[in-house]
């Protein structure tokens, strides 16, 4: 799935576009490059807090923690939000 992320932390703030995919009990988070992929940071789900379904201006959004940074990801795309709360809100239960 692709989309785009945004991820805060205490000293800054970074968007990206991103492949999302899932795997292992883990969110892995790349960045696309032609035939390859640069791999930005894998997630395990287990680690994964404050688990959120944003609305914003009308639009659908996800966003957690994950090690005092904040992951936001808005719906840039058909299923985006609802491809992440599959595979997220099993975690969080």
């Amino acid at each position: 799935m692709y989309t785009y992320v945004k991820i805060t932390d205490a000293k800054e703030t970074n968007f990206f576009y991103a492949i999302i995919d899932f795997s292992a009990g883990k969110m892995v988070l790349q960045q696309p490059r032609g035939f390859y992929q640069k791999a930005i940071c894998e997630i395990p789900l287990a680690k994964i807090s404050h688990l959120d379904t944003t609305d914003f201006f009308g639009v659908d959004g996800i966003s957690f923690y994950y090690e005092h940074s904040l992951y936001q990801f808005q719906c840039y795309g058909l299923g985006v939000v609802e491809y992440l709360q599959e595979h997220l809100t099993a975690v969080a239960s």
